[in-house]
């Protein structure tokens, strides 16, 4: 006879996905953020988080990895969902940075309009 397991156990909930253990709402809360970043991103990314606890403090370390173009952040602060906010701020700039650049070429040779050989 089969034993049933219970793969859920409810007495201690925490997630490890991110390198350090978080209760399911503080888990939910970063996922929101992450996803909603990702929504912001090129297509196709994927990120990689990390947390690390250093006394106080968590260090964050966050990658995101497209076709086209990487971006990373480190960020260090007294909470998980602090660190990540400031996380999602550092992506946010190198974002704005990489877009400005890609769609300025863009506007520039459209404004130049076809070129005649």
């Amino acid at each position: 006879m089969f034993k049933k397991t219970n793969l859920c156990d409810f007495s201690k909930p925490s997630f490890s996905e991110f390198g350090i253990e978080l209760a399911p709402k503080q888990y939910q809360k970063i996922k929101t953020r992450l996803d909603r970043l990702m929504d912001r991103c090129p297509i196709y990314s994927h990120y990689q988080l990390k947390f690390k606890k250093h006394e106080s403090n968590y260090i964050g370390q966050l990658s995101i990895k497209s076709y086209t173009k990487n971006f990373h952040a480190k960020k260090v602060a007294h909470t998980p969902y602090h660190t990540i906010l400031l996380l999602e701020e550092a992506i946010d700039e190198q974002l704005l940075t990489w877009k400005r650049e890609r769609f300025s070429k863009s506007l520039a040779s459209n404004l130049r309009g076809p070129q005649v050989a």
